[in-house]
């Protein structure tokens, strides 16, 4: 009974959110039209939107797990002067298949390498803090069932707490191989996250600054957060935990002489 219900209950949810999709992106369409990019969407209500190619800073895949493993992504816009409050104006491709992603960014960009060349690692330290994280985080869940069998609960509960552990590994390992950055034809791309990755291409004419921030901890093992920040879109782009030389260098190629008064 219990599992008829439970079934019933994904089943539903499942069409909903199908139908949802199919209202909001019916005949989704993206196209070139002179000076801009024109988006129109919608079966009961058109929604149309134009953006400035001169106003298009970059482009942001999204990676969320679930996409991931049906082989799918996402694609928007970092549009400079577009408030964070209207983020869903620059959508250029809703959840669709990948290689429709890779087509659509490679057209915006005038170039398929930013979302397609391999970036750089950011180093066996950024890996060991991915690790450390994910395993903190599930101490309490592993804490319940030792603390049990230590009061005299039967010791099989202990198989409870290698689930915690397990899901951990796996999160930090795949939070660890996200982790990128690099230069790429005239793009800086930077790449994290696991449930939620994402792959950000920001071109450097609309580079206005940059922001390299770093903890205590980051500090004892030569990480920064480097941060390109921008006019548009979420007003910075992220590499976190990156080696603090390999910060500097590519700030230093992607803007050259905007950082010289802070590296003489």
């Amino acid at each position: 009974m219990v599992t008829g219900v439970l079934l019933g209950v994904v089943v539903v949810a499942a069409a909903l959110a199908v139908g949802g999709y199919l209202v909001t992106n019916w005949r989704f369409t993206l196209a070139r039209e002179g000076s801009a990019w024109h988006v129109s969407r919608g079966l009961f209500t058109t929604r149309e939107t134009s953006l400035d190619v001169a106003r298009v800073a970059g482009v942001t895949r999204g990676e969320q797990a679930a996409l991931r493993l049906a082989r799918g992504g996402r694609l928007s816009a970092i549009v400079t002067g577009l408030g964070a409050g209207r983020g869903s104006s620059a959508v250029l491709v809703p959840p669709a298949p990948a290689g429709v992603v890779a087509q659509a960014a490679g057209a915006v960009l005038a170039s398929d390498l930013p979302m397609s060349a391999p970036l750089r690692g950011h180093g066996p330290a950024a890996v060991r803090r991915r690790y450390t994280r994910a395993l903190l985080g599930a101490v309490p869940f592993v804490a319940v069932p030792v603390v049990a069998v230590a009061l005299g609960a039967p010791p099989w509960l202990l198989v409870g707490a290698a689930v915690p552990v397990a899901a951990a590994l796996a999160l930090a390992r795949d939070r660890a191989r996200g982790l990128g950055h690099g230069l790429v034809d005239g793009f800086v791309v930077v790449r994290s996250g696991s449930m939620l990755r994402e792959r950000d291409a920001l071109a450097t004419g609309h580079v206005i600054g940059w922001t390299f921030r770093d903890t205590w901890f980051q500090r004892r093992v030569g990480l920064t957060t480097l941060s390109a920040t921008t006019a548009g879109g979420k007003g910075a782009v992220h590499a976190p935990d990156a080696p603090a030389g390999d910060a500097v260098a590519l700030a230093v190629a992607a803007t050259p002489g905007l950082l010289d008064p802070f590296t003489a």
